[in-house]
């Protein structure tokens, strides 16, 4: 496996921080449209453009097996579940899904760090 190497920040580090809060604090309201391989799989899609749901889907298709997922999103739950559109305050540019617009806040500034973007 290659070795990763982060470059300084190129963000603003407390407003990443800020939104990285934001998240943590709608996760803690309702359950969000975030499941980890799946957000990594649309937001590095994104980045190369590629087809993001194509991408996500194909990390969903298993991560939706997970007991966690299953109580939250139903048994075997469609992608379309996370693929609602953004509501205020969960805006992220070019992205109109809620699982798009969070792949977008949580990964581009570690994906930015790893490009050194």
């Amino acid at each position: 496996m290659a070795e990763r190497v982060l470059g300084p920040p190129l963000q603003d580090p407390v407003g990443v921080l800020r939104d990285l809060v934001a998240i943590y604090d709608a996760g803690r309201r309702e359950p969000i449209p975030l499941p980890i391989k799946t957000s990594h799989a649309w937001a590095v899609a994104r980045r190369s453009r590629q087809d993001p749901r194509s991408e996500a889907w194909s990390k969903w298709r298993y991560e939706r097996e997970d007991p966690a997922i299953e109580r939250v999103w139903g048994r075997e739950p469609e992608l379309d579940k996370l693929l609602t559109p953004v509501r205020p305050g969960e805006e992220a540019d070019g992205e109109t899904t809620r699982l798009g617009a969070y792949a977008a806040r949580l990964w581009a500034p570690l994906l930015d760090a790893e490009d050194g973007v």
